[in-house]
């Protein structure tokens, strides 16, 4: 899903590449932005949106969604570790209520002695919340890091070599692995596509400027809010149950970020 995803943004990206800045400027790069953005490319697309697949596949869209939400906190760590960031105390305000909203989300549906599917249910939870809370660890990582390979490249030019590489590292990986899981119909590997063409694509352009023009920190909280619709569209399309606790941890969540960002 992952490649199929990938592929597609690079396709467009290479289709704006040659409207936007000039190529000469790749050659003028410095090594540590070249390493910030690779090392951004491995540790966000490649791990950590391979990881988020995952926690989907265990808890649903909108567990998972919300619980990556905590991204914002994870991106101030690292701009405090890695780039001395000083830490306000609206940090620890919103650290509580981010806290406090992941265990409302961490807690599966309740278990009833007679009931498998509730056992099997609440089993799932325990591996797709460290799932959702590993990506959104790395997430935080990755955007700090990128933040740091945007100097001289504009976000064009920078997912115009993120995302083929990204690809190619994705695909030779699912080619050397184990038993695989089957080919994917038409209309499925479409609607893939068509989600790479929004988050690999125009997503991931906004994000790029969203990124160099108001910072890590302040980018990680705003896009943090979309636990929100993804509550919506998970009602809508997916049919997926949201329960007054789901909210709850959402509503904590969002809150909290917001804290981290003021």
């Amino acid at each position: 899903m992952n490649v199929t995803r990938c592929a597609t943004g690079t396709l467009l990206f290479w289709v704006m590449l040659p409207f936007d800045g000039p190529l000469t400027v790749f050659l003028q790069v410095p090594a540590h932005e070249w390493a910030a953005v690779f090392g951004s490319m491995l540790v966000g697309l490649c791990i950590g949106d391979t990881i988020f697949i995952l926690a989907i596949k265990e808890i649903g869209a909108s567990h998972a969604s919300a619980v990556g939400s905590i991204q914002p906190l994870t991106t101030l760590f690292f701009e405090w570790f890695l780039l001395g960031t000083s830490v306000s105390w609206t940090l620890f305000v919103g650290s509580c209520f981010v806290v406090l909203g992941v265990i409302c989300l961490s807690r599966g549906p309740k278990r009833h002695s007679n009931d498998s599917s509730m056992s099997q249910a609440g089993g799932r939870f325990a591996v797709g919340i460290p799932l959702a809370l590993l990506t959104a660890l790395l997430w935080g990582l990755s955007t700090v890091l990128l933040k740091t390979g945007l100097n001289s490249l504009t976000p064009i030019q920078v997912n115009s070599v993120r995302l083929p590489l990204v690809t190619i590292i994705l695909y030779t990986t699912w080619a050397l692995g184990g038993k695989k899981s089957g080919t994917l119909s038409k209309p499925s590997l479409l609607l893939i596509a068509g989600t790479g063409l929004f988050s690999m694509g125009l997503g991931a352009l906004l994000y790029l400027i969203a990124l160099a023009k108001i910072g890590p920190s302040v980018t990680s909280a705003l896009i943090s809010t979309s636990p929100v619709f993804s509550l919506i569209m998970a009602l809508v399309f997916l049919n997926e149950k949201i329960s007054l606790r789901l909210a709850l941890g959402v509503g904590l969540c969002v809150a909290g970020v917001w804290w981290v960002s003021i």
